[in-house]
């Protein structure tokens, strides 16, 4: 972690930012209460020197962020792709036209 404890909403941004890189979403959750509660708390007067560090680190956050709900969906609209694939097979018919082809269920046969 880097020196940015001059400041304690600077250190929260930083450990957000360790966790965002680490795959730790399950941090994300407390550090973002706490981050909201500093934010709140902040007394813009007396903090005018950090702020735009504090402004660079929020927006820095923010895309690290986004960057991570984009990978989720790209994620999940893979995971659906394959068992769309093994689910049903598309393929062309001698015309040209779309034809989709299920597979069969396996069923257990039973013989007496």
């Amino acid at each position: 972690m880097t020196a940015s404890s001059d400041h304690p909403l600077l250190d929260c941004l930083e450990r957000e930012r360790a966790a965002l890189l680490a795959g730790d979403l399950a941090a994300l959750g407390p550090l973002g209460e706490r981050k909201l509660a500093l934010i709140e708390g902040l007394d813009v007067a007396s903090t005018t020197a950090p702020l735009l560090r504090i402004a660079a680190e929020i927006a820095r956050n923010q895309r690290m962020l986004a960057a991570s709900i984009r990978g989720g969906r790209a994620a999940l609209d893979r995971i659906a792709a394959v068992r769309d694939a093994r689910d049903s097979l598309r393929t062309y018919d001698s015309a040209g036209q779309k034809a989709d082809l299920a597979p069969g269920r396996a069923r257990l046969e039973r013989k007496a």
